[in-house]
């Protein structure tokens, strides 16, 4: 324990961070006669610590803490991956676990997938394809229509037409409730 002198000592010293207390790396300090030791440093020995654990000074001693600054945990909220900043312990409602996919749910304990919000997803993407196709088929009917109107269609021009309206029929009719398991027909040649 350190002892006012009126001497010039020398004194080994245990660096701390400003900011967190984090022990930084051990010097000797020169105390000049009749004064303290200097800002952020203490002449108490910090304990041993272990991965994952730093040596923190708070009130007049150190304790050792968590340290996961720098890895990638994820929210059990949303499986959002967050990097942590701060020491300590993990932040609150996140794991060091990974979601398998965006359709997992925290239980609690695991990663559980939500089979509803997936087979939800999925029918809505193939909704969405199904717009898609259907605009496409929309497309080639109407510019082969207009050659048919204006008595300008070849007879591959009628035959391709007669070939998209048939897939468009066939496209309307597409229940999307089916995914994974969709049909899907061919798209005219």
């Amino acid at each position: 324990m350190f002892k006012y002198s009126d001497k010039i000592q020398t004194v080994k010293v245990y660096d701390f961070a400003a900011l967190t207390g984090e022990y930084i790396g051990q010097s000797d300090a020169m105390i000049a006669p009749n004064t303290g030791l200097p800002a952020r440093c203490t002449d108490i020995k910090p304990p041993k610590t272990q991965s994952g654990t730093v040596a923190i000074f708070k009130n007049d001693a150190w304790v050792i803490v968590e340290d996961f600054r720098g890895q990638t945990v994820y929210s059990t909220d949303n499986g959002l991956p967050v990097v942590v900043n701060e020491l300590g312990a993990l932040p609150a409602n996140s794991t060091r676990l990974a979601p398998a996919s965006r359709f997992d749910r925290w239980d609690g304990e695991a990663w559980v997938k939500d089979e509803a919000a997936e087979l939800l997803q999925q029918t809505q993407d193939a909704e969405l394809q199904k717009k898609e196709l259907m605009s496409q088929a929309v497309l080639q009917i109407d510019t082969l229509q207009d050659a048919v109107d204006l008595d300008m269609a070849s007879e591959e021009e009628k035959t391709q037409l007669l070939a998209w309206k048939k897939y468009r029929v066939v496209l309307n009719r597409l229940d999307t409730s089916a995914v994974p398991d969709i049909a899907w027909p061919g798209t005219p040649v």
